[in-house]
């Protein structure tokens, strides 16, 4: 197979670069054609992701974060090759939904085995993205994280910014439409889910699927901020669904409004102001999954 490796230098603040050497050294190069490609910017990721697409090109590799994925699939078409993850980034939560190996050394030496699955690529407002978007209080969290310049790893670094986040947020009014229902009320934060997990390994939707082609809606409506830091580690083992300030509902298409000027974050990375539709089947994309070692 012909394999490109598109690398952001940036991704984990330069960890990719760093594992640089050893990814090549793991990485099955007697078996398949791998070509590696310098990225400088997000815009210069996505115009090579596009170059890199062409021809008899099997597969995608992102060498960096769920951020760095993310942006490579705004430029893979459905009929082109299949994307696949090299994580080194703060949460690596496309590897995890997707059901790759533990270690980046075990996801390297999969691939001389791999095998290929098609899924989702839902879209807010036309922009697809990979795993969940989020309005209200986990979307601040994102935020924050993105700013930030934390130096810990991904699942401390988000609980760093979610306590931060807890002295700056306040519930949001939000107005949605699921497949024609309404919905009104005051809300922690709404969610849409195209895979279970997301922010390092919290399980938002532990039962969304990325290929049913549908989203798991996860509503989770005010409550004091001592409550929601008391119940928070439920989200790990996805045992907040439980509670009974969170429903979880399945739709197509979503869409929000809110009197307030609010935010979506998909991925880690902002993706629009409310109003704002989210949909799902409109697009598929290819995935490429290492082997058990």
């Amino acid at each position: 197979m012909i394999i490109n490796v598109l690398v952001n230098p940036a991704a984990g603040r330069g960890r990719s670069l760093r594992l640089l050497p050893k990814v090549k050294s793991w990485l099955p190069r007697g078996i398949h054609d791998f070509k590696f490609i310098m990225t400088e910017s997000r815009l210069d990721l996505i115009d090579k992701t596009r170059a890199a697409s062409v021809g008899n090109v099997d597969a995608i590799l992102s060498l960096g974060g769920d951020g760095t994925a993310h942006d490579i699939s705004q430029a893979m078409a459905a009929d082109g090759p299949a994307l696949g993850v090299l994580p080194c980034g703060r949460g690596n939560d496309f590897a995890r939904n997707m059901g790759y190996p533990t270690g980046l050394r075990a996801i390297c030496k999969g691939f001389a085995r791999p095998s290929f699955k098609e899924i989702d690529l839902p879209t807010v407002n036309n922009i697809p993205f990979l795993s969940i978007a989020g309005v209200g209080f986990d979307s601040l969290v994102s935020r924050l994280t993105r700013d930030g310049r934390c130096r810990i790893g991904g699942t401390a670094c988000y609980v760093w910014y979610l306590l931060k986040a807890l002295f700056l947020f306040h519930p949001v009014d939000l107005q949605l439409d699921l497949d024609g229902k309404p919905e009104q009320g005051e809300y922690m934060m709404a969610a849409a889910a195209n895979a279970p997990c997301y922010g390092g390994g919290m399980r938002m939707a532990p039962e969304a699927r990325p290929d049913d082609g549908l989203l798991d809606v996860v509503l989770i409506d005010r409550m004091a901020i001592p409550g929601l830091l008391r119940r928070f580690p439920k989200v790990y083992a996805g045992k907040h669904v439980q509670l009974d300030q969170v429903r979880v509902t399945r739709a197509r298409r979503i869409t929000l409004t809110s009197g307030r000027e609010l935010e979506i974050y998909a991925d880690g990375e902002f993706m629009a102001k409310l109003p704002a539709t989210i949909e799902v089947g409109t697009k598929r994309m290819k995935v490429i999954v290492p082997g058990s070692v």
